[in-house]
């Protein structure tokens, strides 16, 4: 301590005491610890301080446009596929519940099951490739949004793909 103390002496008249050098000290210390921590701030989380996401673009750049998008929710191409294909195991589940083989269902049961179990396979076909349409779009810096559009007169459900704050692919849902 005393080789510290030392080093600020001659910044102080003679007659103070040791402890208004030793306080003296601890001030200078806090202003170096802050003028430290600024820097850190600056440079290091400056530098991962991140920018207006998609959406956020999206709402800078068409100001009009954007009001009716009264949600704008990521959403992951792979959280799609999850669900697109839960349902499916399920709602196949179902219809084949329909038809448990010790109940012994007639024919006209078990041909209105396959044709349900057949539209279920064109709407999984589709809402994959709707998935995968989404993927495509969204590659290169693309953000998948779930929207919400309301602008008093339409209102709308579905997703869109956002690539620097341009809407690159629409899918209307209803």
């Amino acid at each position: 301590m005393k080789g510290e103390s030392v080093i600020f002496t001659a910044h102080l008249p003679s007659g103070f005491s040791e402890g208004y050098r030793y306080a003296r000290w601890i001030v200078l210390m806090k202003k170096h610890l802050i003028f430290i921590g600024l820097v850190f701030c600056v440079f290091f989380l400056g530098g991962c301080a991140t920018h207006l996401d998609q959406a956020g673009q999206f709402r800078n750049k068409h100001k009009e446009e954007s009001r009716g998008y009264v949600g704008l929710h990521p959403v992951s191409p792979e959280a799609i596929d999850a669900i697109i294909d839960i349902q499916y195991g399920q709602i196949v589940g179902v219809i084949a519940g329909l038809c448990p083989e010790e109940d012994h269902p007639t024919p006209e049961v078990n041909k209105l099951a396959d044709n349900l179990i057949k539209i279920e396979t064109h709407s999984n076909a589709y809402w994959k490739k709707m998935s995968q349409e989404l993927k495509t779009a969204a590659t290169h810096g693309g953000q998948v949004y779930q929207y919400d559009f309301d602008n008093g007169s339409h209102q709308r459900i579905g997703f869109l793909v956002l690539k620097n704050g341009d809407i690159v692919k629409k899918i209307e849902l209803y």
